[in-house]
């Protein structure tokens, strides 16, 4: 009988343990109900964003796929050529970020008027940063011929890269105009400029790079031509919304001329554009080491490469979503806005990113198959895809939290975050897999996959502690 009783009390007394309070219950259920309504507007303000990110990708894939068809020395060309441009233009496009949060905060805070007055700087910064970029871009085959890359593949990655130059300006500022719409929640007019875009693309690849339509067939020069073109389209496509959204961006306020607030901007975005150079620096050197690997190496490389980007192109377009979201709340001062608006884009970019995940690993030679029917290069690229399977997740959480800081207008700590993780962490130890372990390619791809698990890490710590903090605004002004 006794034992009886006890086990009836301890029975009883785990259910009281087990019960939950009434205040907890309620508590629970209204951070549900916040983080569903943050899920649904963070969905309506990111679908748009990462539409654009996918159209704008996609140029890129519509390039490969074409030159593809021509030769493997081609589509290896075109591999280095790219990675040198986005190495540099990378670089202004990260400097360009700072547009967002700057805007993003002001809007949130009701101050119209600093929309116009922050586009017209953004569009000053991206003009003073395309000289030094073009600049650089002429200097591609020296690049190249210092990296020892295949004497065959020089030429032709220095004539894509010096062709892209004539489009650095036109692509820095479709950046800062589609800024100043996702800045102010208005992302469904960015649509149309990539629409557009692509289709132009399809039709000037195919008419240039294979001599259709009475035109001469230009091969990889008639690519690099095409998206020079297609640059511009944007930029001129976008212009319409843009002017509408902000009927006074073309009175240039007197304010926009100021000197300090200029360089305020430009000391924001500088860790950003250090930061993109820092990620894009690690894929250019890793693409430059699949060149000593040889030409069948560098042509999967590039398929993965593409693969990867593609996926990654979702979680961006939410990353730049959360900055908007959380740029806002911060204007507002609403701090509990701002940590559910991070939280949102942590959960729907994780559950994404996850589908991405299986699915290369899964099936990674019918994919492969989309880019190429060589079977060498189809054997070599579904190697690798299952390693870019493997740090899809973190690669998300890591694009996801660097824009949620980039939203509180941290944009300092994603800088040491990825120089630590990506050049003292994942760097050495691809290195060290590919050449000491022997395992070439598929070590260096594991030393990238090290370095996004160590950077996604960080800056979710980082975002913890922030979001702890009283919000603070962003002063360029002073």
């Amino acid at each position: 009988m006794a034992t009886a009783m006890a086990f009836a009390g301890a029975r009883l007394g785990l259910r009281r343990r087990t019960r939950r309070p009434a205040r907890t219950v309620v508590v629970h259920a209204h951070l549900k109900k916040r983080l569903e309504t943050r899920v649904k507007v963070l969905a309506r303000l990111a679908a748009p964003l990462t539409a654009v990110q996918v159209g704008m990708l996609l140029m890129g894939v519509v390039d490969t796929v074409m030159v593809g068809r021509l030769a493997k020395d081609a589509l290896a060309g075109v591999a280095l050529g790219s990675s040198i441009t986005w190495f540099w233009m990378s670089f202004g496009f990260g400097c360009l970020q700072s547009v967002d949060p700057v805007i993003a905060q002001a809007f949130g805070a009701e101050e119209m008027g600093a929309v116009p007055t922050n586009v017209q700087r953004g569009a000053m910064l991206a003009a003073s940063l395309t000289i030094p970029i073009v600049l650089a871009l002429f200097q591609t085959e020296r690049v190249l011929v210092t990296m020892g890359q295949p004497e065959g593949l020089i030429p032709v990655a220095s004539r894509y890269a010096c062709i892209n130059a004539c489009g650095v300006l036109p692509g820095f500022l479709f950046a800062v105009m589609r800024s100043a719409l996702q800045a102010t929640n208005n992302t469904v007019p960015l649509l149309k400029p990539i629409i557009i875009a692509n289709i132009s693309n399809v039709v000037l690849n195919w008419v240039l790079i294979f001599g259709n339509l009475g035109a001469p067939p230009l091969g990889i020069t008639g690519s690099a031509i095409a998206t020079v073109l297609c640059r511009f389209i944007m930029a001129l496509a976008i212009l319409r919304p843009v002017l509408k959204s902000v009927p006074t961006l073309f009175q240039l306020n007197p304010k926009s001329l100021k000197v300090k607030p200029l360089v305020g901007l430009a000391k924001l975005g500088l860790p950003m554009g250090f930061q993109s150079q820092l990620e894009s620096g690690l894929f250019t050197l890793t693409a430059l080491l699949m060149g000593r690997l040889g030409t069948v190496t560098v042509a999967a490389h590039q398929i993965t490469n593409t693969l990867g980007a593609l996926s990654f192109m979702v979680p961006l377009g939410i990353s730049q979503a959360v900055a908007v979201l959380v740029g806002n709340a911060v204007g507002k001062n609403d701090r509990e806005k701002a940590s559910d608006s991070a939280l949102s884009g942590l959960i729907v970019g994780s559950f994404i990113m996850c589908i991405a995940s299986s699915c290369f690993i899964l099936f990674p030679r019918t994919i492969a198959s989309i880019w190429t029917s060589d079977p060498e290069t189809l054997g070599k690229a579904a190697q690798l895809i299952p390693i870019a399977g493997a740090f899809q997740l973190f690669d998300g959480l890591g694009v996801i939290s660097a824009g949620s800081l980039r939203g509180l207008g941290e944009t300092k700590a994603p800088f040491f975050s990825k120089l630590f993780a990506y050049w003292a962490v994942g760097l050495p130890a691809g290195l060290y897999l590919a050449f000491d372990r022997s395992m070439e390619a598929a070590g260096l791809w594991w030393g990238l996959a090290i370095s996004l698990f160590c950077n996604s890490l960080v800056l979710l710590l980082r975002l913890r502690s922030k979001l702890t903090r009283p919000l603070v605004r962003i002063q360029i002004e002073g």
